[in-house]
């Protein structure tokens, strides 16, 4: 009989008291797979000790920023929403951390770099790579309110323990755009020329549906978002849409359009990776959690129904005509040359950006 000795890098109370933020917050999504409960720590252990499957996270960029900032010495906020956040993100490093994941930010260095140039890109990889070697139970003792950041001798034990070729002398090129950015900026700025029109919610609905068959493309996150946005309440999905400032309303849509692309990158992940990995999402972004579960639904049928649900929260008794809409539009497009029209229409995006950006006055 083989025996597996399984050592908790946590206090048994303290694993308690980061299970329960994590379950409350419920920041993580993960495909279909064995893992009964995604908040518990001792299966991490065990799948660890037993060298079961190999688990990524993918960190959006709320979480990123904040595991960076821990690890330049930043302070737990003094606002005590952002306080709320910046512990979360703590209990969410010292989670997994502590059951053995690789953390991964790669679409928010290429965020970063969009904004920032590519050499701020590299240095928040640096960052995080410090703060992925931070011990669970420094995170932990930040997330339950013990300490307000991490240790100067913590970080500086991190920093010894680097690869000595990290950050390695070669990056990819992080101010690139990544494929599939260009496309969701697109379908996004349709989505805001559509709602300052002057006509219904429902008809723009209908009308981004009918524009997405004919002149664009059916993203599953894209798309379910632009609707979502254009839903009667129009939850705050994109910042600063409505101000005044070209620049900030351009920002807004940038950054809707790289959540998107996050989603995109982690779907792709999951469809591409062996049997014996396991990718899942880190955000604290509810909608975008939602479409991440969309994403990954089984089947056909299955994706329907969790977007009749999510449409329904919004659109109400509309969301059963908008939902049908959608169905209809995207299975108009299965066609024989579905391929070269896609492609055609990937080759015209910088046009089609352009015209959409001069009517939107951006």
């Amino acid at each position: 009989m083989n025996v597996v000795v399984v050592e908790s890098p946590l206090p048994v109370d303290d694993v308690a008291a980061i299970e329960q933020m994590l379950r409350e917050a419920d920041p993580f999504v993960s495909p279909p797979s064995n893992i009964e409960d995604v908040y518990s720590l001792p299966l991490y252990l065990h799948n660890a000790a037993a060298g079961g499957a190999t688990l990524y996270a993918l960190l959006d960029n709320n979480i990123l920023t904040r595991a960076t900032a821990f690890a330049s010495g930043g302070a737990i906020s003094e606002n005590a929403e952002k306080a709320r956040v910046d512990r979360l993100a703590a209990a969410v490093m010292c989670f997994l951390i502590a059951a053995s994941f690789r953390v991964e930010p790669n679409i928010s260095l290429h965020e970063k770099a969009a904004h920032d140039g590519h050499d701020e890109a590299v240095e928040q990889l640096r960052l995080l790579r410090i703060a992925d070697h931070v011990s669970a139970q420094t995170y932990c003792d930040v997330a339950l309110g013990r300490t307000q950041r991490l240790p100067a001798e913590a970080i500086a034990e991190a920093i010894s323990r680097l690869p000595a070729d990290m950050p390695p002398a070669r990056q990819p090129d992080f101010a690139a755009q990544t494929p599939g950015w260009r496309a969701a900026y697109y379908i996004l700025l349709k989505a805001v020329s559509l709602y300052r029109l002057d006509t219904t919610p429902a008809e723009k609905a209908h009308a981004f549906l009918t524009w997405s068959r004919t002149d664009a493309f059916f993203s599953v996150g894209a798309t379910t978002f632009g609707l979502m946005f254009l839903s009667p309440p129009r939850p705050a999905m994109i910042k600063r849409v409505n101000s005044d400032d070209p620049a900030a309303v351009k920002r807004g849509i940038e950054n809707a359009a790289w959540d998107l692309v996050y989603l995109k990158h982690w779907k792709d992940q999951v469809s591409a990776s062996a049997a014996d990995s396991i990718w899942f999402v880190c955000t604290n972004d509810q909608l975008l959690k939602r479409i991440a579960r969309l994403m990954i639904a089984p089947d056909a049928e299955s994706a329907a129904q969790a977007r009749l649900s999510m449409l329904g929260d919004h659109w109400r008794n509309q969301a059963a005509a908008i939902a049908h809409h959608y169905e209809m539009e995207s299975a108009a497009t299965m066609t024989p040359d579905r391929n070269e029209v896609v492609a055609g229409r990937y080759a015209a995006l910088a046009e089609g950006i352009a015209n959409l950006e001069r009517e939107l006055g951006l």
